[in-house]
C-alpha cells in the first residue's frame, strides 16, 4: 500500500507542477509549497480506486506531505486577494521520495 501511496504522490505531483507551470488557475507554486485546487486533486486521485481520495489526502497528511490547517485536508492560503483553501504539497518531500524513488529502481 505505501509503494502505491508513493507512486501516485510522485505521478500526481509531478503532473500538478506541469500545470503549475502552464497556468495557475488549478495549481501554482509559492515557496516550497505546490498549491492545488482541492476538487481538482480530489478527481486526479479518484482515478486509482484502490483507496478513496480522502484516505489518500489522509495519508498524505500523517505522512507530512502536505501542509494543513488544523482539523482538515485543506490550508487557507492568500492569493491575488482572495482567500482558497488548497490541497498544499511540500516540494521538499516530492524531491526526496523522487531520490529514494530513483535508488530502489
Amino acid at each position: 500500500m505505501i509503494n502505491a501511496l508513493l507512486q501516485e504522490f510522485l505521478a500526481v505531483s509531478k503532473y500538478l507542477q506541469s500545470l503549475a507551470e502552464k497556468s495557475h488557475e488549478i495549481a501554482f507554486v509559492k515557496g516550497d509549497f505546490l498549491m492545488v485546487d482541492k476538487l481538482f486533486i480530489i478527481n486526479l486521485l479518484n482515478r486509482n480506486l484502490y483507496e478513496t481520495a480522502e484516505y489518500k489526502l489522509m495519508a498524505w497528511k500523517g505522512l507530512n506531505w502536505i501542509d494543513t490547517d488544523e482539523g482538515r485536508l485543506t490550508k487557507r492560503v492568500r492569493k491575488e486577494g482572495h482567500t482558497l483553501a488548497v490541497i498544499k504539497i511540500r516540494l521538499s518531500v516530492v524531491r526526496t521520495v523522487q531520490k529514494l524513488s530513483e535508488k530502489s529502481l
